[in-house]
């Protein structure tokens, strides 16, 4: 259905923004 890949993409934007927030707090305790 429609609504699932809209959640589907809001889902991926939501994931990239945590790995990189991760990513940073990573290289920030190094």
């Amino acid at each position: 259905p429609e609504s699932q890949a809209e959640f589907w993409r809001f889902f991926k934007e939501i994931y990239k923004f945590k790995l990189a927030l991760e990513l940073n707090t990573f290289k920030l305790s190094l």
